[in-house]
């Protein structure tokens, strides 16, 4: 290639050198009127702006250009550089070094990328980009890690929930075995003690079986086998069960009696944990003397079951975590605080496994309202 430049003298080299910087150098070329319209443009210009530029004017193709050009403080050092910023078709700024020469009636700007300011641009994208790659490492190890300790998390939950299991279920059916069996022989006070003992196993067993469902919520390996179901036998069943939380605190249940149902394909299991555990939490929520109200609607492509306190109700700002594993809300309760924030948690998951939803809301008149919609 020097060889060949070497050959071309006078005008033939300075006809291959405007042929180039026209037509194929990386180099904006324009040719301007006094009054800063575009006469003329290299197809490298067109090429770079997407578009013909001829007959617009200077001003049209920079980002901070004013509205007109001051050409003589322009043109008094064509070595000056100016830096401007074209708009290119790609809505990308391209940031170029211009010169502009005063050719009489006209007047040719040139404009060039300065490539050390390119290279160091090029050298600090590649810090970024190797500062970011080793972000991603870390944060891809934290991630590894992170997943490692919850598998043995969850691992250890179910081992220890599962070992819990069985000696607590021995301790409430001994417990209620013993009321049944000698409950009168004892005396009232130590057939108190028997039945607080039956309560808080039954208590804890619930609890073991949230660690055990969560677990296997966390594993992936949560799953529901749906039969055919009406769920106004499994609200009738869960009525029955809730009646005696209610008793015991003095509280009434109002049960308004659904359109008829259905049957339907649902893990009945699954669904009556879930009510159940609305009750219970509208239950430990509601004052002495207040009411839980359980209702049920038919619409034309589903079913909603609605569980309704007279409690403090949920904080507003509340409402969007109380689905949260480990939840538990500022509201207080009115009897103990049992419960390890999970039941709403898995209640959610079961609903989503049977392509329904559960939400909760507070009453205008005080209390809170928990919805569960059931598709048909």
């Amino acid at each position: 290639m020097y060889l060949r430049w070497v050959s071309l003298e006078g005008s033939d080299l300075d006809a291959v050198f405007r042929r180039y910087v026209q037509h194929h150098a990386p180099v904006v070329f324009l040719l301007l009127d006094r009054s800063g319209k575009i006469l003329n443009s290299s197809p490298q210009t067109t090429r770079m702006l997407g578009r013909d530029v001829t007959g617009e004017t200077l001003s049209d193709l920079f980002f901070t250009a004013r509205n007109d050009f001051d050409f003589t403080t322009l043109l008094q050092d064509h070595e000056r550089t100016h830096l401007l910023t074209l708009n290119t078709f790609i809505d990308f700024p391209e940031t170029l070094y211009f010169r502009f020469f005063d050719l009489g009636d006209q007047i040719a700007a040139l404009g060039a990328v300065d490539f050390a300011e390119q290279e160091k641009l090029r050298k600090e994208f590649l810090s970024l980009n190797n500062e970011l790659l080793n972000l991603n490492r870390e944060l891809e190890r934290n991630r590894a890690e992170l997943d490692r300790q919850n598998t043995l998390k969850n691992r250890f939950l179910a081992m220890a929930a599962h070992d819990l299991k069985r000696p607590i279920s021995v301790i409430q059916s001994s417990a209620e075995l013993l009321i049944e069996e000698i409950g009168e022989e004892i005396g009232e006070e130590h057939s108190q003690y028997l039945g607080m003992i039956a309560r808080r196993s039954q208590a804890m067993t619930k609890i073991v079986n949230d660690f055990l469902d969560y677990s296997a919520i966390e594993a992936g390996r949560f799953e529901i086998h749906p039969t055919a179901t009406r769920l106004d036998d499994i609200l009738t069943h869960c009525i029955e069960l809730a009646r005696i939380d209610v008793k015991n605190k003095n509280v009434r249940f109002e049960f308004g009696q659904c359109d008829a149902m259905p049957s339907q394909q649902l893990d009945e299991g699954k669904i009556e944990q879930v009510i159940i555990n609305l009750l219970g939490n509208a239950v430990a929520h509601s004052p002495a003397g207040g009411t839980v109200y359980l209702t049920c609607q038919r619409g034309p492509s589903g079913l909603t079951i609605t569980v309704e306190d007279e409690g403090l109700g949920i904080p507003t700002a509340e409402l969007e975590s109380i689905f949260k594993p480990f939840w538990r809300g500022s509201a207080p309760r009115q009897g103990n605080g049992e419960g390890q924030g999970l039941g709403l948690a898995i209640a959610q998951k079961i609903a989503a496994a049977h392509n329904g939803r559960i939400w909760a809301e507070n009453r205008p008149e005080g209390g809170a309202r928990f919805s569960l919609y059931l598709p048909i």
